[in-house]
């Protein structure tokens, strides 16, 4: 390994080491999960799935005890495949059918469990998608003790990734895991079967340029943004012991100080402030959403930038007030409160923020946050933000927030 890298690696290897017994978070249930699919499907969706009598059965819900005679009649196996390309393990998954599930997966071998749908789902990503965590453990465990005798010396014969193949749009598991107890059995089974840098997978995207972080905002998924907040962006252990400060004296002057800022800073920012196609972050979708609590979330990230633009120029705090409903003459407290924490950047990183320049950020219409504010009803946005702002600044179309802000009430006095 260079030298250079050796601070970053030790950093995120102490941190996901021990995230499983050190999160502090309660698992949330599968219970939450909307009604099976099976009230759901039209004839032709079910024509799709149900394929034979075996399908049919996991479908309507049939007992083990009858699924096991169907297994015993010609044309269905643990091996058949309806039109979507999917096994009755894929199906019983799918279809939330968890002991089904097992007792399938019991009776399977390593060899079987590389398969992938028609959407290049794994068994690996519709457990994580469902919430079941503990059929990842079964899988992985399949695998992991058929492992070669030698292999203890040297390497394992097999990979967890080699599980967990990306879909077809370019995803992993990680993307569509449930809650943080999947994201615990994937880290843990990443650690177990991996060859070298089994921390690598945190960091992939999707098609749409999305990490897990975006994801998760994207589908509500909180205690998963909580996971990732926890593990990327706290304090390791190795941060806090003695030998981390041992080697600052020895590192900063030999490397100087831009070996640090590099290596050390950008490398762990660039998962929590890393854009998708269109350059939103992780923030810029709660922000779009008003999801509060992934905002307070992704902000208590020592690493969160507050200032990174997308491809309209926005940064996040532009984005929340677009996301508001201009009508509203009152809002909530809670929104309020997440504004101002939102426009105080309340991060880790607060001392060295520029709040005024970022309340006069201009996008590419040159519309600050004040002129967005000065079209909403509720003035408390515009009266809080005028206080470290310049509201006599132009946009594209020369209004000032000054003039917007007038206009709008002058306007809702006559309503």
């Amino acid at each position: 390994m260079k030298p250079q890298n050796f601070l970053l690696f030790m950093i995120l290897c102490s941190s996901l080491l021990c995230i499983s017994c050190n999160t502090g978070l309660e698992h949330e249930s599968p219970s939450g999960l909307p009604p099976s699919p099976t009230l759901q499907m039209d004839p032709e969706e079910r024509a799709l799935v149900v394929t034979n009598d075996l399908f049919a059965a996991i479908v309507d819900n049939r007992s083990q005890e009858k699924i096991e005679e169907i297994l015993l009649t010609p044309g269905n196996t643990l091996y058949s495949l309806n039109q979507n390309n999917d096994t009755p393990l894929g199906v019983a998954i799918q279809f939330r059918r968890k002991e089904l599930a097992v007792f399938f997966l019991e009776r399977l071998q390593c060899d079987d469990l590389y398969h992938q749908n028609n959407k290049g789902e794994s068994y690996v990503y519709l457990s994580a998608e469902h919430g079941y965590h503990e059929l990842i453990r079964l899988i992985a465990n399949k695998c992991y003790e058929r492992k070669a005798p030698w292999s203890a010396l040297f390497q394992y014969d097999y990979e967890f990734s080699d599980l967990d193949p990306e879909t077809l749009k370019g995803e992993k598991a990680v993307h569509s895991s449930y809650d943080s107890a999947v994201m615990d059995a994937l880290n843990e089974e990443y650690w177990r079967g991996a060859l070298e840098w089994p921390f690598w997978v945190f960091y992939e995207t999707n098609n749409e340029e999305e990490t897990f972080f975006h994801t998760a905002v994207r589908d509500g998924r909180d205690t998963v943004i909580e996971w990732g907040v926890k593990t990327f962006c706290q304090e390791s252990s190795w941060e806090k012991s003695e030998q981390f400060y041992k080697n600052l004296p020895t590192s900063v002057p030999r490397r100087g100080w831009h070996f640090l800022q590099t290596q050390f800073s950008l490398n762990l920012t660039q998962l929590i402030n890393f854009g998708n196609k269109e350059d939103n972050t992780a923030l810029h979708l709660a922000s779009q959403s008003l999801n509060l609590k992934a905002i307070r979330l992704i902000a208590d990230c020592r690493w969160t930038d507050y200032s990174l633009e997308n491809s309209l120029g926005n940064i996040p705090l532009q984005e929340f007030l677009k996301a508001l409903d201009p009508s509203i003459q009152n809002y909530e407290e809670e929104i309020k409160t997440t504004f101002l924490f939102l426009m105080k950047q309340e991060t880790y990183l607060k001392l060295f923020t520029n709040i005024p320049g970022q309340v006069n950020h201009q996008n590419e219409e040159e519309d600050s946050s004040l002129h967005i504010a000065a079209g909403l009803a509720d003035k408390f946005f515009y009266n809080e933000l005028k206080k470290v702002g310049n509201i006599h600044l132009p946009n594209k179309k020369n209004q000032t927030p000054e003039t917007i802000v007038k206009t709008t009430h002058t306007q809702l006095q006559r309503d």
